[in-house]
């Protein structure tokens, strides 16, 4: 009994591990994907970053493997 109750807590604990793991790389990709489109805004000579993110839609923005904008993106006027 005490083993059976052990084997389901330990598989409960290893799922809301799993969970926590995928829930942060989320978080930390988001973040890299903001402060790229922030930096690439600010290259680009947006005088108010925060003004113009918004105006983004964020959903048409992508960033690649290296951390860059696609590149089809990066000229687009559809992201507006």
């Amino acid at each position: 009994m005490i083993i059976k109750k052990l084997a389901q807590e330990i598989d409960k604990l290893r799922k809301e591990n799993e969970q926590t793991a995928k829930d942060y790389q989320s978080k930390i990709a988001q973040q890299a994907k903001d402060f790229t489109i922030s930096n690439a805004l600010k290259d680009a000579g947006a005088k108010n970053t925060k003004a113009a993110l918004a105006l983004l839609d964020m959903d048409k923005v992508s960033v690649n493997e290296e951390g860059q904008l696609r590149e089809r993106f990066y000229n687009s006027y559809d992201l507006f």
